[in-house]
């Protein structure tokens, strides 16, 4: 079972797709997994990857052998990972803590990879529209905007926000052709019907 997000710097997983894990054998130099020997619950320490853009791109095969996947118009991407904040209903909190003192909680690939991977994706699979799944794609304008300055040829796109880094109203104009979901949430039953 993997822990975390499942792929660290020094593990050899971090570029073996997830499906060919089952031929490796030395599950005990893996970081960040738990496995069954000997009916015992063998619990591996945590690690992080630093450098995202060091994963292989998903094998989009698999799923898109699926008729009800390949029928989605929405293909998922994820331009990094982790968010900062500590909402109450959210994992990320906890996921936080696990991976305390490992680096820094939230990591982004580079803006060239995440370009690759959808112009990738849109020539051989003929995409419409490109689903970021990051927690908060918007998160770091000083990714964002080079984002997109270089991704000129864009498809609609659909990301998560949290409206706090929306502060500048003008520079978010710059947004062309997303489709922003802005939720309010809160564990408390009060501060949701607010």
């Amino acid at each position: 079972m993997a822990r975390a997000k499942g792929r660290s710097s020094k593990s050899p997983l971090a570029s073996t797709p997830f499906v060919k894990w089952r031929n490796i054998v030395a599950f005990e130099n893996v970081e960040n997994i738990c496995f069954s020997k000997e009916k015992s619950l063998v619990v591996n320490p945590m690690g992080l990857l630093p450098n995202l853009d060091d994963l292989p791109p998903p094998d989009r095969e698999l799923s898109f052998a699926y008729p009800f996947i390949r029928r989605d118009p929405n293909v998922h991407f994820l331009a990094g990972r982790g968010c900062p904040y500590t909402c109450a209903f959210c994992f990320n909190k906890k996921l936080n803590d696990l991976q305390n003192g490992l680096g820094p909680a939230v990591r982004f690939r580079s803006v060239d990879d995440v370009i690759d991977e959808i112009e990738s994706s849109k020539n051989k699979w003929g995409i419409k529209v490109v689903y970021f799944q990051d927690d908060t794609f918007v998160l770091r304008p000083s990714w964002l905007f080079p984002f997109l300055e270089k991704y000129r040829k864009p498809l609609i796109y659909r990301c998560f926000a949290r409206f706090a880094p929306i502060s500048s109203p003008r520079k978010w104009q710059r947004i062309e052709g997303a489709r922003v979901a802005i939720a309010s949430a809160s564990a408390s039953n009060r501060a949701s019907r607010r």
